[in-house]
């Protein structure tokens, strides 16, 4: 248990350290973490609602949820997948449960996103007039069954590219295809039933659906779709964690070639 808490205070630390590196690098230090997230959604907006005209009223708040939560999941996987080969000089020098790699870019992804949701909620509420419900106290209950699959998903991956970097090119395109069929640009609700079926068997699909319940409906999201996050999560993350434990004394030898 003890050693549990050190390593949990290490990843803290290091997460810190990192975050606090980050912002001393750029010239606009900490600036960029709001900029870089409000970029992206400004570019998406236009392209669709100024370039596509395949807005309407109501599709900016309805796209920023979708690309709020998508750009947490999708640079975190990214970024965290890769983490034992990016940390390969420590990882030989120094002995680390190699959980602790991942977990770091984890907890650094998810501190960015809990400041653009922020700047969301404020936009929503000042700027669009949405009003603050008593549904918003499921957010809390998104946000974790997110960080769950997030974390599921990133130590998977951690676990499985050393053995096969090439994998991170595949992923890559994979979390593109994602991008466009996790219902960020249209309702999963409007289309075929049979695709509909299909498409809800990405999990970031009940979670996108869930913050807009919550912010743009002011309704209680599914809980039986959240279960089957939280499902998910558990179904990947235990697999995930046992073989990073299992080929913990390995991967110093692959992450080195």
């Amino acid at each position: 248990m003890s050693g549990t808490v050190h390593y949990l205070q290490l990843m803290l630390h290091k997460a810190y350290a990192d975050l606090r590196a980050e912002a001393t690098r750029a010239y606009l230090g900490f600036i960029w973490w709001f900029l870089e997230p409000a970029m992206y959604m400004l570019v998406f907006y236009l392209i669709v609602e100024a370039g596509l005209r395949r807005g309407g009223e109501g599709f900016m708040p309805f796209l920023l949820c979708g690309l709020v939560s998508w750009k947490w999941f999708a640079s975190t996987v990214l970024s965290g997948a890769d983490s034992l080969n990016k940390n390969a000089g420590i990882i030989q020098q120094v002995y680390v449960p190699k959980p602790v790699f991942p977990g770091v870019v984890i907890l650094v992804n998810s501190f960015k996103f809990l400041i653009i949701l922020a700047i969301l909620l404020l936009l929503l509420t000042l700027g669009l007039g949405k009003p603050v419900t008593p549904a918003w106290l499921a957010l809390p209950v998104v946000i974790a069954a997110q960080f769950l699959l997030i974390t599921a998903v990133v130590m998977l991956l951690a676990a499985i590219i050393p053995f096969a970097r090439d994998l991170k090119m595949l992923l890559e395109n994979f979390i593109m295809m994602l991008f466009f069929m996790s219902g960020i640009f249209f309702d999963i609700g409007n289309i075929e039933p049979d695709i509909a079926m299909l498409l809800r068997l990405n999990p970031m699909v009940p979670l996108i659906d869930a913050y807009r319940t919550i912010l743009l409906e002011g309704a209680w999201p599914h809980w039986g779709e959240l279960l089957s996050v939280v499902g998910v999560a558990l179904a990947l993350g235990v697999p995930g964690l046992l073989l990073l434990r299992h080929f913990d004394r390995i991967y110093p030898k692959l992450v080195s070639k």
